[in-house]
């Protein structure tokens, strides 16, 4: 299997265990268009099919905030279907509630 495949599965894994069948979340979480997300999907093989660059893995392991190296299978025993992954956004906003006096979190 070569590195793009493993890609190729761990988004699918992404998609799947987030997403369920949704291609267009998983589209606009990374900021591309859903027939973009397709054709990366795509089997090899079949015609219009994108590779993952390593530019666009950046991209989704930053958007997941996901080790670098995850999507080339260096997830230092992270599984994605048990663990929450947080982006920035989500960051700030605990942070902000966590700020909050104790009578207001409720």
């Amino acid at each position: 299997m070569n590195k793009y495949e493993k890609r190729r599965l761990c988004l699918i894994n992404i998609k799947d265990t987030l997403y369920g069948s949704k291609i267009v979340d998983l589209a606009r979480r990374i900021d591309r268009e859903q027939s973009y997300v397709s054709q990366m999907l795509y089997p090899e093989g079949k015609k219009w099919k994108k590779r993952i660059a390593d530019d666009m893995v950046d991209i989704i392991e930053d958007a997941f905030n996901l080790p670098k190296g995850w999507l080339d299978g260096i997830n230092n025993g992270l599984d994605i279907k048990k663990e929450r992954i947080l982006t920035k956004q989500h960051e700030i906003l605990l942070d902000l509630f966590d700020s909050l006096p104790k009578s207001k979190k409720k």
